[in-house]
């Protein structure tokens, strides 16, 4: 038996022990949506009789989701202005924010990432530590001064804030970016120069395609993660409910937050776009950057 046999063979109980967690974390996951699904399929007032996912002798099927497109709505009253939002409409909402904030949450840490590590100025090698610094020291109580600025300059409740305040760099992802642009070698760069490319042209034509299917993990994470924001949009735009602000109210809305399975019906229909892109893209999330050497 060789050493790869034996590693191989070799009985591994970190293995056992992380696998047998993912596997309960996998199964709990899958049962709250096979539960969510089933119940949101029951009549109103069936919830509390029977909250498992079976039906009983005598229940109907009642099927609510294209019904919940338009009939889950936000009313004015709570802050929306003077019109009010369907589910289809705050789906709208939530793709022009979760894919505009994610765009640009993923480019300010790119760029910032890229130009640190591949041109040598007087604070790149700094930025890095900043980054850690800011991210380790807690900033609290920044909500409410963000607010005043927003609302002295005339661009509270705007799309153009929105997409400002996600254009920070100090995050996690500035760190993976930079790790991942310190691998690649400069000589690809080099021999684009020597060719007559611009800087532009070397950055967006050859290094970032080198690191793609990072970027487009990186994306997909804030894509997921700004499609079930609602206290952002709580706090700073009233005017743009998504989908998620709008199961909020609808929760907590005294009228309407007895209607179980209708509330179950949304968040179905919610959970949908982020399970079709986890099934579509999962291989660009799990998977690594490969890079090949440079032959002289």
């Amino acid at each position: 038996m060789n050493v790869k046999e034996r590693k191989k063979s070799r009985f591994s109980v970190y293995g056992l022990v992380v696998g047998a967690i993912l596997s309960l974390y996998s199964f709990i996951i899958l049962a709250i949506l096979v539960w969510g699904f089933m119940v949101s399929l029951k009549q109103t007032g069936e919830f509390w009789n029977n909250p498992y996912p079976f039906f009983k002798a005598g229940e109907k099927v009642e099927f609510k989701y294209f019904d919940a497109l338009t009939q889950f709505k936000v009313y004015p009253k709570e802050g929306f202005g003077s019109a009010y939002y369907d589910l289809i409409g705050m789906f709208s909402n939530s793709i022009i924010y979760a894919v505009g904030c994610a765009l640009v949450s993923t480019l300010s840490p790119l760029v910032m990432a890229y130009v640190s590590s591949k041109y040598k100025y007087k604070f790149s090698s700094f930025l890095p530590k900043l980054v850690v610094v800011v991210m380790v020291v807690p900033i609290v109580g920044a909500t409410a001064s963000t607010l005043e600025i927003l609302k002295s300059i005339n661009l509270y409740d705007s799309y153009l804030s929105m997409l400002m305040l996600k254009g920070g760099f100090t995050t996690m992802y500035f760190l993976v970016f930079y790790s991942a642009f310190q691998t690649l070698s400069w000589e690809y760069a080099e021999a684009a120069f020597v060719d007559g490319a611009s800087h532009p042209r070397v950055m967006f034509g050859i290094m970032l395609p080198l690191v793609k299917p990072m970027i487009f993990s990186v994306f997909l994470i804030f894509f997921v993660t700004y499609w079930n924001d609602y206290h952002t949009l709580l706090t700073y735009y009233p005017s743009f409910p998504t989908a998620a602000l709008g199961l909020f109210y609808f929760n907590r809305n005294t009228d309407t937050s007895a209607n179980e399975t209708m509330l179950l019906t949304g968040c179905m229909l919610v959970t949908i776009p982020v399970i079709v892109l986890f099934l579509v893209f999962s291989d660009k999330l799990m998977g690594n950057i490969s890079m090949g050497g440079i032959k002289g």
